[in-house]
């Protein structure tokens, strides 16, 4: 109920609002490439975790581990990079709807990020 706007018009009035916007990052991880640029892209993705959580945003990280693809939130720096640990190479999960994803890749033949 909007009762400043059923006041001034005589007539109820509902405001409907729209859900909250998600803030934050789904960061999907994908390990496959030589152990060197593993290792960078790896580093890469726990500084933007980092960098997101010190923002205020919610970390999505989108990895896969030994036992399958694994798509969980992350609480903090140290369980960004107990998680990034445990990442391998392997098919990774979707993102949910309407997160903004970023992925970061060790394979990228031209050598660029």
């Amino acid at each position: 109920m909007h009762w400043p706007t059923s006041a001034r018009t005589g007539e109820i009035a509902v405001r409907e609002l729209e859900p909250p916007a998600i803030t934050g990052i789904a960061i999907a991880v994908d390990l496959h490439g030589p152990e060197p640029d593993v290792e960078i892209a790896a580093g890469c993705a726990a500084g933007l975790g980092r960098a997101a959580m010190s923002a205020g945003a919610h970390v999505l990280l989108l990895s896969h581990e030994v036992t399958g693809p694994v798509a969980a939130p992350v609480s903090g720096p140290l369980e960004l990079g107990r998680r990034l640990a445990r990442a391998t190479p392997g098919p990774l999960p979707a993102a949910p709807p309407g997160w903004p994803k970023v992925t970061i890749t060790a394979a990228n033949p031209d050598g660029s990020w």
